[in-house]
């Protein structure tokens, strides 16, 4: 994190030792937050289940929260939510009668806020931005096999759930004066896919697969601008928008 103040160094923000904070405590892994379970079974009755869940509650927000900011050049205010989620359960029984169950589900709910304080008197020199980007990507699979005399294969239960709240909000009684460009903006991209496969072999054989991919079904899928009550901005040109980007939701079920 770098802060310029008009007219001096940067200055950086330092961990222990005086190490720079980005060095200190680096980023671990993808950055994807997965399950996965996976099962087989065998027997003269075999019957065979596997979950696989990921459930994900984010709240984001930046904001300048004060009776006064003042800036010689740019204020800038940004809140970034980006949440990966994948899941995947597999599952492959087989016997004189053999049942398989594979289910999956993963669940986002996502609140992210950019915003200027109610009572707020914001000058800048030059530009000022407020942007509240969310992008949510969301994956889920089962699979499912059963084989045997008496073969039942169940994937009826891929769920991919996702919720969001993304807003850019001047609040009541804020005041703000840019000398340049001015832009309020709210931006969301979403994917959400779920995938359900299942195969039942035999003599009385059976196989179901269902998959769901569900997008602001549960609670919310809002992308919003707001200016409140007695909030003014000016600035040589202004711009507020709530834009809703790439939106896929896709689902796919397919069964023997």
């Amino acid at each position: 994190i770098a802060m310029t103040p008009a007219g001096s160094t940067p200055d950086t923000l330092l961990g222990p030792g005086g190490v720079p904070l980005n060095l200190s405590a680096p980023a671990i892994g993808d950055g994807i937050t997965s399950a996965r379970s996976t099962g087989s079974g065998g027997g003269a009755i075999a019957v065979g289940t596997n979950p696989a869940d990921v459930d994900v509650v984010q709240d984001v927000s930046a904001a300048i929260d004060s009776v006064i900011a003042t800036a010689g050049h740019d204020v800038k205010v940004t809140s970034w939510s980006q949440t990966r989620t994948t899941t995947s359960s597999s599952n492959s029984t087989g016997g004189i009668v053999g049942i398989g169950h594979a289910e999956s589900e993963t669940d986002q709910d996502i609140t992210n806020e950019a915003s200027i304080g109610a009572s707020t008197r914001i000058v800048a020199g030059g530009d000022f931005r407020v942007d509240a980007i969310t992008v949510n990507e969301a994956a889920g699979s089962s699979r499912a096999r059963a084989g045997g005399g008496i073969g039942v294969a169940n994937a009826e239960d891929t769920i991919v759930r996702v919720d969001y709240t993304n807003k850019a909000t001047i609040n009541a009684g804020a005041d703000i004066l840019a000398g340049g460009a001015a832009v309020v903006r709210a931006l969301t991209a979403t994917d959400a896919a779920a995938n359900s496969y299942a195969s039942g072999l035999g003599f009385g054989a059976d196989g179901r697969a269902e998959a769901h991919a569900l997008v602001g079904k549960s609670v919310d899928a809002l992308t919003q601008v707001e200016m409140a009550a007695n909030s003014a901005l000016f600035a040589s040109s202004a711009q507020l928008a709530a834009l809703v980007g790439d939106v896929c939701v896709a689902r796919n079920a397919s069964n023997e």
